[in-house]
């Protein structure tokens, strides 16, 4: 018997741009003065234009999202972009953020509520994620009783993706926080 265990974020999604989105909102509320971006939420209008305006801001962001454990990780990756951080490798990062203060669990709670908040215009979020072409292949490959999701993303957030794009998916095999 084969039994496949995916991360959802990076491997079966690229989240990275509904990463960005909803964790640089949620960064801009705790730091009204943060120059990244211009200082202004993304809107789902604007996304593309600004990513590509700052592009070297975006690439940045990108980078450091190799660090990215939980939630809270947005912050820190965004301060770094913010402060022009110089990261190399994950003991940089874990050693940039003992340096930064946050209000760790304000910031997941208002991270997780703007999100549930974007998920309302669901077909213009679900665009920020989109999913890996070859995903529905491998997936065929197994049993969907034996194919697992292990993800610090929320259940709900997974279920409602794999159901817009037609991956049925047994509920009880995806393994959230």
């Amino acid at each position: 018997m084969k039994i496949l265990v995916l991360d959802f974020d990076g491997v079966i999604v690229d989240s990275m741009n509904e990463g960005l989105f909803t964790s640089f909102n949620t960064y801009i509320r705790f730091n009204p003065k943060t120059r990244l971006f211009a200082g202004k939420q993304f809107t789902f209008k604007d996304f593309n234009i600004a990513i590509k305006k700052y592009k070297s801001q975006y690439l940045k962001f990108k980078k450091y999202r190799t660090y990215l454990k939980t939630a809270l990780d947005y912050y820190f990756m965004l301060a770094a972009v913010d402060k022009d951080a110089k990261i190399k490798n994950s003991k940089d990062f874990d050693e940039f953020k003992k340096t930064i203060s946050a209000d760790n669990n304000k910031f997941i709670d208002v991270f997780y509520k703007n999100r549930l908040g974007y998920m309302k215009n669901f077909n213009k979020w679900i665009k920020l994620t989109p999913i890996y072409s070859r995903i529905k292949i491998i997936f065929k490959k197994f049993d969907k009783g034996n194919i697992f999701i292990s993800t610090s993303n929320r259940k709900t957030t997974v279920e409602r993706t794999l159901k817009y794009y037609k991956i049925g998916f047994d509920s009880e095999n995806i393994l959230d926080n």
